[in-house]
């Protein structure tokens, strides 16, 4: 090989791999799935004698197959939403079911019309108390589509009440990072919107309904109120039930003698195998349902995801919690 054409290869290269420095971005996504299959592919081919096979291991073309499988498994991922069932007990209370839903990023997958039909699948679960859990909006939400998106989700059904905490999106905080000229949504806005179709917004409240003390917090991401501070007038005989839509100081609610907490935030990892570093943050966690005692600590993986239409590492989910 001259040094020509070395050159032009490495030229190449390198303007193939500079659009993959937005770890944010689908392309790179895309990139380095490509880069992991062609090492996986390459390692298989070392142990495969001379022939069409090898060829083929080292051509790159079964790497191309492979990412788009991935690629066509993540938007089917994405796009199907499941329910997720979680059956959990207490001494304070019996037969409460919550209907957990977060990070919906309306018009990231789903448009109102779309949450309609979201809606009408989720009601057969005919909820006691519904949790909108952060994130249902985001920076590429028009707010018409904000406040289609809050009609259809006041038509949950509920005993109990629905509920909502702001998420680290939902208030346009990180600016228009698709599109332009759309008119967005302030925390206002979507407080109006949400009171406007009888949605509860707790941002830092306490809310007392029967023998539930519902705690809703503020996002991490801005200034907040201490878990001590919300905590200290609470009445430990109620089944305390925090919502923050991140899903941090785990351990220390569970001492604080807080029984439930919400979050979501995390997607489940919404990239295969990025989102298990989230497993590495003291206290926190990725997905599922974390015990501590009798404290129960649940993430969702969320209705949708963030950036672009992709969930390879977790399915997309609303999440029904039977209280016994």
């Amino acid at each position: 090989m001259t040094i020509t054409i070395k050159v032009v290869i490495t030229i190449i290269a390198v303007l193939l791999a500079l659009p993959a420095v937005n770890f944010l971005g689908l392309y790179a996504v895309l990139y380095y799935y490509f880069l992991a299959a062609c090492a996986v592919f390459g390692l298989i081919s070392h142990f495969v004698p001379a022939g069409m096979l090898k060829g083929l291991l080292q051509s790159g073309l079964l790497s191309v197959v492979a990412v788009c499988l991935i690629m066509g498994y993540g938007y089917y991922n994405m796009h199907h939403v499941v329910e997720t069932d979680y059956t959990i007990k207490s001494n304070k209370i019996n037969n409460l079911k919550i209907l957990l839903i977060s990070d919906l990023h309306t018009d990231q997958v789903f448009n109102p019309r779309q949450i309609n039909g979201l809606v009408q699948k989720m009601n057969k679960v005919n909820p006691d108390l519904v949790v909108l859990d952060g994130d249902i909006f985001d920076e590429n939400t028009p707010k018409k589509d904000m406040l289609a998106a809050t009609k259809a989700l006041s038509q949950l059904h509920n005993k109990l009440g629905i509920y909502y905490v702001y998420g680290n999106h939902d208030d346009s905080k990180y600016g228009n990072w698709h599109t332009s000229n759309r008119s967005h949504s302030n925390a206002s806005d979507i407080r109006t919107a949400m009171e406007n179709n009888h949605i509860t917004v707790l941002d830092d409240d306490v809310k007392n309904i029967g023998k539930i003390t519902l705690i809703g917090r503020r996002d991490a991401s801005y200034d907040r109120k201490l878990t001590d501070d919300l905590l200290k007038d609470v009445n430990k005989d109620q089944y305390i039930i925090m919502l923050d839509h991140q899903p941090l100081e785990i351990q220390k609610n569970a001492k604080k003698g807080v029984d439930l907490q919400l979050s979501g935030h995390t997607h489940g990892g919404q990239i295969w195998p990025t989102g298990y570093l989230n497993d590495f943050m003291p206290g926190s966690m990725r997905y599922g349902n974390k015990t501590i005692g009798s404290f129960h600590a649940i993430t969702t993986s969320g209705l949708a995801g963030w950036g672009f239409p992709i969930k390879t590492g977790s399915p997309s989910e609303y999440v029904v919690i039977n209280v016994k």
